[in-house]
């Protein structure tokens, strides 16, 4: 398997090198200012990532939201929304109330909006004009851009650029031979960088860039139910026979979460990053779990947003005597003073 894996990255690199060059000739036109750039009136902070998925993205949004509020209270979170069933510019949220499904506004989206109550959430594939909605109709202060790092039609005074200490520096490749979106040398357009999943003994990557860092770690925190209310901490499942699923770009570190808290899944369900699951699956997980005498079934908060509207769930889960908890993560970022200050200063001067 593992030639074959080796066979077919040879076989794309030539692709992967044509697509390389594509952005590197797209970010020249933008830089050039042949492709147009809009600017606003109000400070537009970007949180981005080089590789497709896996670097923590959402979490890390949500608790830069937070972090900014005290400062911007009509701040508004604008997102793409991959993979939603919905074209056009969408009100998610409205600060007030939850306006979409998960399915029409995307998982990510909808799980920020669930999270963030208060919060206006949009989305939109010309996340310029949402932005204008936003200044029109939400009179918002700040615009905090969701996976926008390759969005170059909006002029950001902030752009932050995420990377996973997982993720091999040496060895990337742009897509489909590799996950990144463009070659690494582009990271020199951000402002910020924050290193995620951080763990004890954790090794940095050596990126020769004049970037200011932070680290991002994470600890399991809270239970959630399909609610989204909080259900107790985390610690009520040490010594408990459990099992996990989760549909993300690595679902095997939320496997591995776990077990380092102490909580390793007798079973755990693999499935792909944005997938949509459906009665049978959940069915099927809840059988392999009886006949191992296990009743709680743990999954990300992403993957429980997308469980929400699924009609029956709730009685197949009453019949099968079955549990489903989100675990909820705790955010803790190194000298967030110190970071709060960096993007004061770029929003001030720029500098």
């Amino acid at each position: 398997m593992k030639i074959f894996g080796y066979v077919l990255k040879i076989v794309l690199l030539p692709f992967a090198l044509l697509y390389g060059i594509v952005m590197e000739i797209r970010n020249g036109l933008y830089a050039a200012g042949i492709l147009k750039t809009h600017r606003f009136a109000v400070p537009v902070i970007s949180v981005g990532n080089l590789t497709t998925g896996g670097t923590g993205k959402t979490p890390f949004t949500i608790y830069l939201a937070s972090l900014l509020k005290e400062r911007y209270p009509r701040l508004t979170v604008v997102s793409r929304g991959y993979g939603r069933k919905s074209k056009g510019l969408q009100v998610v949220s409205n600060g007030n109330r939850i306006l979409l499904s998960p399915k029409a506004s995307g998982d990510e989206p909808s799980l920020i909006a669930h999270k963030l109550a208060a919060t206006p959430v949009l989305v939109a594939e010309r996340r310029y004009e949402a932005i204008s909605y936003a200044l029109q109709k939400l009179k918002s202060d700040c615009i905090l851009l969701d996976d926008a790092f390759q969005h170059r039609s909006v002029y950001r005074d902030v752009d932050i650029i995420l990377w996973n200490t997982k993720e091999p520096w040496r060895s990337g490749w742009p897509l489909p031979a590799g996950r990144l979106r463009e070659f690494k040398h582009n990271l020199k357009r951000a402002h910020i960088l924050v290193y995620t999943n951080i763990e004890n003994g954790t090794t940095l990557p050596s990126m020769s860039l004049d970037l200011p860092s932070f680290r991002l770690s994470a600890r399991l925190k809270n239970l959630i139910n399909l609610d989204f209310k909080i259900m107790g901490t985390f610690d009520v499942l040490l010594g408990k026979a459990v099992a996990a699923f989760a549909g993300i770009a690595h679902p095997k570190n939320f496997k591995r979460s776990l077990e380092s808290a102490g909580v390793a899944p007798q079973l755990f369900f693999s499935y792909k990053d944005h997938h949509e699951f459906t009665l049978p699956e959940i069915e099927k997980m809840c059988n392999a779990c009886q006949e191992v005498a296990i009743d709680t079934l743990l999954c990300t908060e992403k993957d429980l947003i997308k469980l929400v509207e699924l009609n029956g769930l709730e009685d197949i889960l009453r019949q099968k005597a079955m549990a489903i908890y989100a675990v909820e993560l705790a955010i803790e970022l190194d000298k967030d003073e110190m970071f709060l200050q960096k993007i004061n200063d770029l929003l001030t001067t720029g500098e």
